[in-house]
């Protein structure tokens, strides 16, 4: 009987065994779906892009990344008139910062030093979108933008 135990004890490793591959391969696939449904080419652009039209196909990235102080009470605020053709991961308000160096900013070590805020937009669909932004005071609402950033972009398929 101890040899009948001893023979299936490799049988029993081999569903365990199998099912450890099998993870191992679910996971290995999606992470290619994942680098595949956003697989396209990834750009980012900024302020010397203002007024520009950009070309970019179905899968891509585009990151826009515009200067901001954020002690100055101003923000960007980014309009909808992007969709259908682009979509922002996580809504129109989600972005990310970085500090800019002191080389950037030639600002060292202050208080209030400005920031980089980056959108991420994912051309979804062919067409034309215009990504508009407005540098203004969340609280002053009749005044003109400090700034305005606008680029129209074409999807292509």
């Amino acid at each position: 009987m101890g040899a009948l135990n001893y023979k299936l004890l490799p049988m029993k490793r081999l569903p365990l065994s199998l099912a450890a591959l099998l993870l191992a391969f679910s996971f290995a696939a999606c992470d290619s779906l994942d680098s595949s449904s956003g697989g396209g080419e990834s750009q980012t652009i900024g302020m010397a892009s203002n007024g520009d039209s950009i070309t970019i196909k179905v899968g891509d990235t585009l990151n826009v990344a515009l200067p901001q102080n954020p002690s100055t009470g101003y923000s960007w605020h980014l309009s909808n008139a992007y969709k259908p053709a682009l979509k922002v991961p996580g809504g129109p308000t989600s972005q990310s910062f970085k500090a800019q160096t002191a080389e950037e900013s030639q600002v060292q070590g202050l208080v209030g030093a400005p920031k980089v805020m980056t959108w991420t937009f994912h051309a979804v669909k062919p067409g034309e979108a215009k990504i508009e932004f407005s540098y203004v005071r969340s609280w002053e609402k009749d005044q003109n933008p400090s700034e305005t950033f606008e680029v129209t972009v074409t999807v292509e398929p």
